[in-house]
Protein backbone atom coordinates (compact mmCIF):
# COMPACT_ATOMS: atom_id res chain seq x y z
CA UNK A 1 0.00 0.00 0.00
CA UNK A 2 1.38 3.21 -1.11
CA UNK A 3 0.87 6.43 0.79
CA UNK A 4 1.42 10.01 -0.76
CA UNK A 5 3.44 12.53 1.34
CA UNK A 6 2.60 16.15 1.91
CA UNK A 7 5.38 16.98 -0.01
CA UNK A 8 4.38 15.27 -3.10
CA UNK A 9 0.82 17.09 -2.60
CA UNK A 10 2.35 19.95 -2.43
CA UNK A 11 4.13 19.98 -5.45
CA UNK A 12 1.45 18.34 -7.18
CA UNK A 13 -0.65 22.10 -6.27
CA UNK A 14 1.69 24.01 -6.94
CA UNK A 15 2.49 22.59 -10.45
CA UNK A 16 -1.17 23.14 -11.11
CA UNK A 17 -1.01 26.78 -10.04
CA UNK A 18 2.08 26.65 -12.21
CA UNK A 19 0.46 26.01 -15.00
CA UNK A 20 -2.59 28.50 -14.61
CA UNK A 21 0.04 31.45 -14.39
CA UNK A 22 2.06 30.26 -17.51
CA UNK A 23 -1.32 30.12 -19.11
CA UNK A 24 -2.71 33.10 -18.53
CA UNK A 25 0.80 35.18 -19.44
CA UNK A 26 1.13 33.00 -22.18
CA UNK A 27 -2.04 34.19 -23.77
CA UNK A 28 -3.58 30.46 -23.86
CA UNK A 29 -6.26 31.15 -21.55
CA UNK A 30 -8.20 33.68 -22.48
CA UNK A 31 -10.77 35.33 -20.41
CA UNK A 32 -14.09 36.24 -22.64
CA UNK A 33 -15.31 40.12 -22.55
CA UNK A 34 -18.90 39.98 -20.62
CA UNK A 35 -21.45 38.82 -23.01
CA UNK A 36 -23.91 40.80 -24.49
CA UNK A 37 -26.85 38.82 -22.85
CA UNK A 38 -25.28 40.46 -19.26
CA UNK A 39 -25.89 43.84 -20.87
CA UNK A 40 -29.17 45.57 -21.04
CA UNK A 41 -28.98 47.53 -24.64
CA UNK A 42 -32.08 48.90 -24.84
CA UNK A 43 -34.14 52.17 -23.85
CA UNK A 44 -37.22 52.63 -24.80
CA UNK A 45 -37.85 51.89 -28.52
CA UNK A 46 -33.64 52.77 -28.63
CA UNK A 47 -31.08 49.80 -28.74
CA UNK A 48 -27.75 51.11 -28.74
CA UNK A 49 -24.48 49.92 -30.14
CA UNK A 50 -22.12 47.16 -28.15
CA UNK A 51 -20.15 48.15 -25.64
CA UNK A 52 -22.72 50.38 -24.45
CA UNK A 53 -25.61 49.61 -22.36
CA UNK A 54 -27.94 50.52 -19.21
CA UNK A 55 -27.09 47.61 -16.85
CA UNK A 56 -24.27 46.50 -14.37
CA UNK A 57 -23.27 43.85 -16.93
CA UNK A 58 -22.39 46.76 -19.47
CA UNK A 59 -18.74 47.67 -20.48
CA UNK A 60 -19.89 51.36 -20.91
CA UNK A 61 -22.69 52.04 -18.65
CA UNK A 62 -24.95 54.65 -19.82
CA UNK A 63 -28.12 56.08 -18.26
CA UNK A 64 -31.80 55.71 -19.76
CA UNK A 65 -33.92 58.49 -18.53
CA UNK A 66 -37.52 57.54 -18.96
CA UNK A 67 -38.87 60.80 -17.02
CA UNK A 68 -37.29 62.71 -19.89
CA UNK A 69 -38.80 61.01 -22.74
CA UNK A 70 -36.50 58.15 -22.92
CA UNK A 71 -33.65 60.20 -23.80
CA UNK A 72 -30.04 58.13 -23.58
CA UNK A 73 -27.24 60.02 -21.41
CA UNK A 74 -23.64 59.24 -20.29
CA UNK A 75 -22.53 60.49 -16.61
CA UNK A 76 -25.47 63.05 -17.19
CA UNK A 77 -25.02 64.60 -20.10
CA UNK A 78 -26.76 63.91 -23.49
CA UNK A 79 -25.86 61.24 -25.83
CA UNK A 80 -25.91 62.81 -29.59
CA UNK A 81 -24.10 60.34 -31.11
CA UNK A 82 -22.67 56.90 -31.64
CA UNK A 83 -19.43 56.12 -33.87
CA UNK A 84 -17.27 53.27 -34.20
CA UNK A 85 -14.70 55.47 -32.44
CA UNK A 86 -16.29 57.71 -30.31
CA UNK A 87 -18.93 58.68 -28.49
CA UNK A 88 -20.65 62.57 -28.76
CA UNK A 89 -21.78 64.01 -25.77
CA UNK A 90 -23.75 66.99 -24.93
CA UNK A 91 -21.81 69.76 -22.65
CA UNK A 92 -23.32 73.55 -22.21
CA UNK A 93 -22.42 76.39 -20.89
CA UNK A 94 -22.27 76.46 -17.09
CA UNK A 95 -20.16 78.70 -15.44
CA UNK A 96 -20.48 77.54 -11.79
CA UNK A 97 -19.57 73.13 -13.24
CA UNK A 98 -16.54 72.76 -10.80
CA UNK A 99 -13.47 71.83 -12.68
CA UNK A 100 -13.11 68.75 -11.27
CA UNK A 101 -16.03 67.12 -12.96
CA UNK A 102 -13.45 66.21 -16.00
CA UNK A 103 -12.45 63.16 -14.05
CA UNK A 104 -15.74 61.17 -14.73
CA UNK A 105 -15.19 61.21 -18.56
CA UNK A 106 -12.12 58.45 -17.52
CA UNK A 107 -12.32 55.90 -17.24
CA UNK A 108 -11.54 51.82 -18.31
CA UNK A 109 -12.50 52.07 -21.89
CA UNK A 110 -12.80 56.07 -22.65
CA UNK A 111 -11.53 58.84 -22.40
CA UNK A 112 -11.75 62.74 -24.02
CA UNK A 113 -10.34 62.61 -27.18
CA UNK A 114 -7.60 65.08 -28.33
CA UNK A 115 -9.91 66.50 -30.93
CA UNK A 116 -11.71 68.45 -27.87
CA UNK A 117 -10.93 72.33 -26.63
CA UNK A 118 -11.69 72.70 -22.78
CA UNK A 119 -12.82 76.29 -21.80
CA UNK A 120 -11.92 76.59 -18.22
CA UNK A 121 -12.16 79.77 -16.23
CA UNK A 122 -10.64 81.17 -12.88
CA UNK A 123 -6.97 79.32 -14.30
CA UNK A 124 -4.16 79.76 -11.95
CA UNK A 125 -1.69 77.44 -13.70
CA UNK A 126 0.52 78.43 -16.56
CA UNK A 127 0.58 75.75 -19.79
CA UNK A 128 1.71 76.20 -23.79
CA UNK A 129 -1.82 74.17 -23.81
CA UNK A 130 -3.58 77.07 -22.77
CA UNK A 131 -4.52 80.10 -25.53
CA UNK A 132 -5.27 82.78 -22.97
CA UNK A 133 -7.35 86.42 -23.37
CA UNK A 134 -11.06 87.92 -23.83
CA UNK A 135 -10.65 87.02 -27.20
CA UNK A 136 -12.10 83.40 -26.61
CA UNK A 137 -14.59 84.01 -24.42
CA UNK A 138 -15.45 86.71 -27.32
CA UNK A 139 -15.79 84.64 -30.20
CA UNK A 140 -17.52 81.73 -27.93
CA UNK A 141 -19.90 83.69 -26.72
CA UNK A 142 -19.38 82.71 -23.04
CA UNK A 143 -20.49 85.79 -20.52
CA UNK A 144 -18.36 84.25 -17.45
CA UNK A 145 -15.49 86.45 -17.32
CA UNK A 146 -14.15 86.98 -20.27
CA UNK A 147 -11.19 87.95 -19.25
CA UNK A 148 -10.08 84.89 -17.26
CA UNK A 149 -11.75 82.42 -19.58
CA UNK A 150 -8.90 79.88 -20.94
CA UNK A 151 -8.77 77.00 -23.89
CA UNK A 152 -7.37 74.11 -23.09
CA UNK A 153 -6.25 71.46 -25.70
CA UNK A 154 -4.12 68.72 -25.98
CA UNK A 155 -3.50 66.10 -28.97
CA UNK A 156 0.33 64.65 -28.65
CA UNK A 157 -1.88 61.15 -28.33
CA UNK A 158 -5.04 61.16 -30.36
CA UNK A 159 -6.51 61.63 -26.59
CA UNK A 160 -6.72 64.22 -23.99
CA UNK A 161 -3.72 63.62 -21.34
CA UNK A 162 -5.54 62.45 -18.08
CA UNK A 163 -1.79 63.72 -16.32
CA UNK A 164 -1.95 67.10 -17.93
CA UNK A 165 -5.49 68.29 -16.83
CA UNK A 166 -4.36 66.98 -13.12
CA UNK A 167 -1.59 69.28 -12.98
CA UNK A 168 -4.33 72.29 -14.32
CA UNK A 169 -5.29 74.77 -10.89
CA UNK A 170 -8.44 75.91 -12.70
CA UNK A 171 -11.96 76.69 -10.84
CA UNK A 172 -14.79 76.04 -13.68
CA UNK A 173 -15.21 73.29 -16.55
CA UNK A 174 -16.92 75.51 -18.89
CA UNK A 175 -17.70 73.72 -21.52
CA UNK A 176 -16.06 71.86 -24.64
CA UNK A 177 -15.47 72.34 -28.55
CA UNK A 178 -15.09 69.52 -30.44
CA UNK A 179 -13.88 69.25 -34.09
CA UNK A 180 -15.76 67.45 -36.59
CA UNK A 181 -13.63 64.35 -38.53
CA UNK A 182 -14.83 65.10 -41.60
CA UNK A 183 -14.97 68.62 -41.90
CA UNK A 184 -12.66 71.57 -40.96
CA UNK A 185 -15.66 72.89 -38.16
CA UNK A 186 -16.13 73.17 -34.58
CA UNK A 187 -18.74 71.99 -32.57
CA UNK A 188 -19.50 74.24 -29.35
CA UNK A 189 -21.14 73.22 -26.37
CA UNK A 190 -19.86 69.36 -27.31
CA UNK A 191 -17.68 66.95 -26.25
CA UNK A 192 -16.00 63.43 -27.79
CA UNK A 193 -15.45 60.39 -25.37
CA UNK A 194 -13.27 57.91 -27.64
CA UNK A 195 -13.70 54.51 -26.59
CA UNK A 196 -12.07 50.91 -26.87
CA UNK A 197 -12.00 47.41 -25.72
CA UNK A 198 -9.36 45.21 -24.33
CA UNK A 199 -9.59 42.30 -26.64
CA UNK A 200 -8.14 40.79 -29.67
CA UNK A 201 -9.60 41.25 -33.62
CA UNK A 202 -11.21 37.86 -32.84
CA UNK A 203 -14.08 39.74 -31.13
CA UNK A 204 -15.09 41.92 -34.37
CA UNK A 205 -17.74 39.68 -36.75
CA UNK A 206 -17.27 39.16 -39.74
CA UNK A 207 -17.75 41.98 -42.45
CA UNK A 208 -15.80 44.27 -39.66
CA UNK A 209 -12.45 46.25 -39.69
CA UNK A 210 -10.60 46.21 -36.81
CA UNK A 211 -8.80 48.73 -35.16
CA UNK A 212 -5.68 48.34 -33.53
CA UNK A 213 -4.80 51.50 -30.30
CA UNK A 214 -3.16 51.42 -27.14
CA UNK A 215 -5.20 52.11 -24.44
CA UNK A 216 -4.84 55.58 -22.89
CA UNK A 217 -5.86 53.61 -19.63
CA UNK A 218 -2.73 51.49 -18.93
CA UNK A 219 -0.96 51.44 -22.50
CA UNK A 220 -1.82 48.09 -23.36
CA UNK A 221 -2.85 46.98 -26.90
CA UNK A 222 -6.71 47.79 -27.08
CA UNK A 223 -9.34 47.55 -30.26
CA UNK A 224 -11.92 48.76 -32.17
CA UNK A 225 -14.55 47.18 -34.40
CA UNK A 226 -16.47 48.74 -36.72
CA UNK A 227 -18.71 47.47 -39.73
CA UNK A 228 -16.80 47.92 -43.46
CA UNK A 229 -18.49 49.89 -46.16
CA UNK A 230 -21.75 48.61 -47.15
CA UNK A 231 -22.56 46.78 -43.76
CA UNK A 232 -24.34 48.59 -40.45
CA UNK A 233 -24.22 47.06 -37.00
CA UNK A 234 -21.75 47.66 -34.01
CA UNK A 235 -19.35 45.30 -35.64
CA UNK A 236 -18.49 42.61 -32.37
CA UNK A 237 -19.38 39.16 -32.43
CA UNK A 238 -21.19 39.56 -29.35
CA UNK A 239 -23.09 42.46 -30.60
CA UNK A 240 -24.90 42.89 -33.56
CA UNK A 241 -22.64 42.07 -35.67
CA UNK A 242 -22.74 43.36 -39.67
CA UNK A 243 -25.39 42.97 -41.80
CA UNK A 244 -26.69 44.41 -45.32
Amino acid sequence: MKFSSKSSLLKVKFSSLELLVSLLFSGFLLLPLISAEDCNRICGDRNVPYPFGFSEGCLIRLDCQKNEGESIAFSGQPVVNFTGESLILRFPVNCSRPFKEWNRFYGKFYALTGRNGLLLHNCSSQTTSFIEGPLVGERLNVSCGRENIRFFSDDSYGFMRKNLLSNLSCEYLVTSVAAEQAALSLDFQTMELGWWLNDSCSACSSNAHCSNITSPFDRNPAIRCSCNEGFVGDGFQVGDGCRK
